[in-house]
């Protein structure tokens, strides 16, 4: 099998396409570094949520949809937006037990209570928005159990998107866009669910917030697989320094040369290479199939096939909050644990100061030891960019400000937070940090 010098195949798409049903294609068939994995090397993903403009109570609903999802934002416990086997939750108490017998250091945990019921929210019974059991005290390692929930997403934000069905018909949508580090099992579906339940008032508001944030169990709407479109991935995680891109306009946000292949044996060289999986042309032609093949059964499946109308049917008699009698005391505790986690979080702040003070005097390596708890994740979000080499050394020019630097307006401090420093960044320029941390945009061997 003969490949171009990208590693890209000209022929064999078409051969493969041609033994496919007219709604499945193949755009790009690419070699790759002996010993890619598909999973652990990949660092972002980008999805697509399609929901119809008829799902939403109302205009405001639509409103409050979009600021709702952008809660998720950041890093943090998805707990209460995931599925979980009782196979996977089992082995999930297993590890955390055995690491809890194996460690001392009990005390310092942020969160002390559980309940552990991390139940799929698929169940034909009607579950209760939330658990009875979370308001008592337990002994549950709940610290590690939300670490291991913990994921981060760099991006969601929702847009109005008109697909034209037809030369006469047109059907508003709601497009959500979606980039993450990793997802856990229906992380995606509950999110989109769980924002629709508040937005259209179903549950309280502030309910999202308080899911990712407080150690008890709230139960949202899973939504409807239909809307749900994987679009692009990122493999930049190797351990060589390869890095490997759907898109090549994305090449320029890694450091490297891109991919060549060698005359012998068509072997790939590997030193730090950056390599484009699809050209402009397939990116184009599936962007052209998306439109005219996958989007329209979306709508299909929502519109016509009622989808949506019996979703929302089944998601407001089944998750909307009937009067309970303790609904105002469970509120109660949610804010209360809420104001004692920022209090523990100030501390927290006040710790890592003086970390990253030792960090200067002792002069660390290591440039997150430098930065805010949360800083990467904050600078991709606030920024829109993709994890990779440009943020790293975007972060290390930050550094080298805060150890020596004659701009007196735009020297970073040891103690400043998260947000006072992206003030700087966004001052400064993020091209020109990334140019004094010396990163050079990939370039053509």
């Amino acid at each position: 099998v003969q490949f171009l010098p990208s590693g890209l195949h000209p022929n064999a798409k078409d051969a493969v396409n041609e033994m496919l049903p007219d709604d499945l294609k193949v755009f790009s068939i690419c070699k790759v570094r002996k010993g890619f994995n598909g999973r652990s090397s990949c660092s972002w993903r980008d999805y697509e949520y399609y929901l119809p403009m008829s799902i939403f109570r109302n205009e405001n609903a639509v409103e409050r949809f979009e600021k709702v999802i952008k809660n998720f934002t950041g890093s943090h416990s998805f707990h209460n937006f995931m599925s979980m086997k009782g196979s996977e939750l089992k082995s999930k108490w297993k590890k955390i037990n055995e690491s809890r017998s194996n460690s001392s250091e009990e005390n310092n945990a942020l969160l002390d209570d559980e309940d552990s019921d991390f139940s799929s929210s698929e169940n034909n019974e009607k579950d209760p928005l939330f658990s009875e059991e979370g308001l008592i005290d337990s002994n549950f390692p709940v610290r590690k159990m939300m670490k291991e929930m913990r994921t981060t997403v760099h991006k969601m934000e929702a847009e109005k998107f008109d697909l034209k069905r037809s030369e006469k018909s047109t059907e508003r949508l709601i497009k959500v866009k979606i980039r993450g580090q990793g997802f856990l099992y229906n992380q995606i579906r509950l999110m989109i669910g769980a924002s629709l339940a508040e937005s259209n008032s179903w549950v309280p508001e502030g309910w999202v917030r308080y899911g990712l944030r407080v150690p008890y169990t709230l139960h949202f709407p899973l939504a409807p697989a239909e809307g749900l479109l994987l679009l692009s991935q990122g493999f930049t995680r190797g351990k060589l320094g390869n890095s490997a891109v759907l898109e090549p306009d994305l090449l320029s946000e890694f450091g490297g040369d891109v991919t060549f292949w060698g005359e012998k044996n068509h072997e790939l060289k590997v030193s730090n290479r950056l390599q484009a999986l699809m050209s402009s042309s397939d990116l184009e032609m599936a962007e052209h199939f998306k439109v005219t093949k996958i989007l329209p059964k979306i709508a299909t499946s929502w519109v016509d096939d009622k989808v949506g109308e019996e979703w929302s049917k089944w998601a407001e008699e089944r998750y909307s909050l009937a009067p309970v009698e303790d609904l105002d005391r469970f509120e109660g505790a949610l804010r209360a644990f809420d104001n004692h986690l920022k209090e523990l979080e100030q501390k927290d702040f006040v710790r890592k100061i003086e970390i990253r003070k030792l960090a200067l005097e002792k002069g660390s390596k290591y440039y997150k030891d430098y930065l805010p708890k949360g800083f990467v994740n904050s600078l991709i979000v606030r920024f829109d960019l993709l994890p990779g080499n440009k943020v790293t050394a975007i972060c290390q020019a930050l550094v080298q400000r805060m150890k020596n630097s004659n701009d007196k307006n735009n020297k970073i401090e040891h103690f400043e937070t998260n947000d006072e420093i992206l003030e700087k960044v966004e001052q400064i320029g993020i091209e020109n940090l990334a140019k004094e941390g010396k990163f050079k945009p990939g370039i053509q061997s």
